[in-house]
């Protein structure tokens, strides 16, 4: 037969003593579940805390690279609007194109034609601080029509000249007299034109 205890300070029947120490067991067992899933969620957060700090000192290097290039941009800037390309004589293109390697390139039909031959001459020509044109032009001729890729050039003397890049050869005159000359046909309309400076 079981035995009631009663407490000491009031007087109340406190019941088995056997169920307030299973309670107080099941209590110290949620409690410390609690305390564990704390724990875990702390180490998560810890975990968490770090890859939000490594993404905050990686923003940090980004945004600093970043202001790096623009002050570099910048200063590039500031340099190129103080080497004003010129417009070259009849006589300095003539020896830059004499100089120039890239009539000395070959032509391979889908891989390098006449536009590549004209963008490197170009960009040869920037390099030395030459101001020369880019051309592309459709035209119509007595047995095809086409495109081509060439140079010309706005001389210091105020006239115009077309170059072939593929041959350094330098045509006065129309583009139409100087597309004749260069496709050896009788005539030649051009349809289109574009010039890239």
């Amino acid at each position: 037969m079981s035995q009631d205890h009663y407490c000491p300070d009031c007087g109340r029947r406190l019941g088995q003593p056997r169920m307030y120490v299973t309670a107080i067991l099941l209590l110290l067992v949620a409690v410390g579940v609690c305390f564990a899933q704390i724990y875990v969620m702390g180490e998560e957060n810890g975990r968490q805390f770090t890859a939000i700090s490594g993404l905050s000192r990686q923003v940090t290097e980004l945004v600093s690279k970043q202001n790096e290039l623009a002050t570099k941009v910048t200063a590039l800037e500031l340099d190129l609007a103080k080497r004003k390309l010129k417009r070259p004589s009849y006589s300095e293109l003539q020896e830059f194109l004499r100089i120039d390697q890239t009539d000395r390139k070959n032509y391979q039909e889908g891989r390098y034609v006449c536009i590549n031959f004209a963008a490197d001459l170009k960009r040869n020509a920037v390099l030395v601080g030459y101001n020369i044109s880019y051309v592309v032009v459709n035209y119509e001729g007595p047995n095809k029509s086409g495109g081509h890729g060439f140079n010309s050039a706005y001389l210091s003397d105020g006239s115009w000249v077309w170059i072939e890049p593929q041959n350094d050869k330098i045509y006065t005159g129309t583009i139409e007299d100087y597309l004749k000359s260069f496709l050896k046909v009788g005539w030649v309309k051009v349809e289109e034109l574009a010039i890239v400076w």
